[in-house]
């Protein structure tokens, strides 16, 4: 009959702690995702592709060869996702009005469609002490914007955006917070703006936005800012904004 001897105390000292080195080294990364979606990062990769001029090298981290969660500026993933949550790319200017060209140049890539976890995407100026001017991005605002389902900031005032607000803005049912102010966009109001029932705050002053208020805006009743002044709308604010009983602020001036 064999007879199995009793293993010593150390060894079994030992043999528990490779178990569980061995079990960490397998479970962290399955625990912990340290890079970021390959779709979110290829599309980041196209909006650089759309930026001419980059001055401060503003995007100069964007590289391929490393993880845009952890080494990219301005960009902000969820830890436990990977997925890319927050976009900050905000230029400075001063009251003075100096030189634009400091500002970040270029096109909004139609790819940030694809970022469908991004929750605030802000590209706007930022007022300030540096002596920098705005972002001067130019072209047209993607209809993929309708795509980024959760976002709940957008800001892309300050540029030189032109064309009409997409009528996808409507999709976008948990944003509260849009500004596009003082670009070149033209065009109608979509109806489906109607449509962002969390949004508290609409700014579109400064452009040339044409034809009349929608009444949908009456279906926003958490609304409680609308700046629409400086554009070349005609006709009076429909009646049905009274139904947004939390609107403190309109601001307004109507052609006609």
């Amino acid at each position: 009959m064999k007879t199995c001897k009793k293993n010593s105390p150390t060894y079994t000292i030992i043999l528990i702690f490779f178990v569980v080195l061995v079990s960490n080294t397998i479970l962290i990364p399955l625990l912990l995702v340290e890079s970021c979606d390959p779709i979110d990062k290829e599309a980041l990769l196209e909006f650089k592709r759309g930026i001419q001029d980059n001055w401060f090298q503003r995007l100069g981290t964007w590289v391929p060869q490393t993880d845009c969660c952890t080494t990219w500026d301005d960009v902000t993933c969820d830890p436990a996702t990977g997925r890319v949550v927050k976009i900050s790319l905000i230029g400075f200017w001063d009251e003075f009005g100096v030189d634009t060209a400091y500002g970040m140049e270029g096109t909004i890539s139609p790819f940030v469609g694809n970022l469908t976890h991004l929750q605030i995407f802000n590209l706007r100026a930022l007022a300030g002490d540096l002596h920098l001017d705005h972002n001067q991005l130019t072209g047209v605002i993607p209809t993929s914007v309708g795509k980024l389902s959760l976002l709940q900031n957008l800001f892309l005032d300050h540029n030189k955006l032109n064309g009409p607000i997409p009528s996808s803005i409507g999709r976008l049912t948990y944003l509260q917070f849009l500004n596009f102010g003082h670009n070149n966009l033209s065009g109608v109001l979509p109806y489906s703006i109607g449509k962002l029932t969390q949004i508290q705050s609409i700014v579109l002053e400064n452009n040339m936005i044409t034809g009349i208020i929608p009444k949908s805006l009456g279906n926003l009743k958490h609304l409680q800012v609308l700046e629409m002044v400086s554009n070349r709308l005609s006709g009076r604010i429909p009646k049905q904004l009274g139904n947004a009983k939390e609107l403190k602020r309109v601001c307004y001036q109507g052609i006609g």
